[in-house]
């Protein structure tokens, strides 16, 4: 289960000007649509109380897309189950200002693992003035040796960071990811 947005939809997502937020609170296999507000996220999150995994995030735009303005396209657990993948395509891809960030992380309190995250673009990639593409993982689990490290995949022919990061981190006992930043032909 993913998130699907038509472009009219998908525009309003990258302005800010959109959320979407499925979130499970139940012992479901996947997260579930539980709003949309107006706060520019597209977020598949696991609640703390929650054992199903989160829903996976893909986004497509063929053209020029933008996350601005503390824009967040994101998938996450604060339970025991995984947060999905997040996938991001695009021609060209900007993540512009503090907060704007493209992520997928595991909460502090939760024993899940967190999702891989692929951002690629047929031309660019411009992480500025604060915005990130970053895994986190603060989750405990009783075998972290069991887990096998997740991906954060970067590529495109053009990837230019200005006062912006590209991370994985860990504050657990998992650790957070392998990074590989690939600025070739696509």
């Amino acid at each position: 289960a993913g998130i699907a947005l038509d472009p009219v939809s998908m525009m309003l997502l990258l302005m800010g000007l959109l959320a979407i937020t499925p979130k499970t609170i139940s012992d479901s296999k996947r997260g579930r649509l539980a709003g949309l507000m107006a706060l520019g996220l597209a977020v598949s999150e696991l609640d703390f109380r929650s054992t199903g995994n989160a829903g996976s995030v893909q986004v497509t735009v063929t053209g020029q897309a933008s996350v601005l303005n503390g824009g967040l396209i994101s998938s996450s657990t604060g339970g025991s189950g995984n947060a999905g993948t997040v996938t991001v395509n695009a021609g060209s891809l900007s993540v512009d200002g503090a907060g704007s960030s493209i992520t997928a992380g595991a909460e502090q309190g939760s024993s899940g693992q967190t999702g891989s995250v692929t951002v690629s673009a047929s031309n660019s990639i411009a992480l500025s003035n604060g915005g990130s593409i970053s895994i986190a993982n603060a989750a405990t689990v009783a075998n972290p040796d069991a887990l096998v490290p997740t991906l954060l995949m970067v590529t495109a022919p053009s990837i230019s960071v200005d006062n912006a990061s590209i991370t994985a981190a860990t504050s657990g006992n998992v650790a957070a990811s392998n990074i590989v930043i690939n600025p070739a032909d696509n």
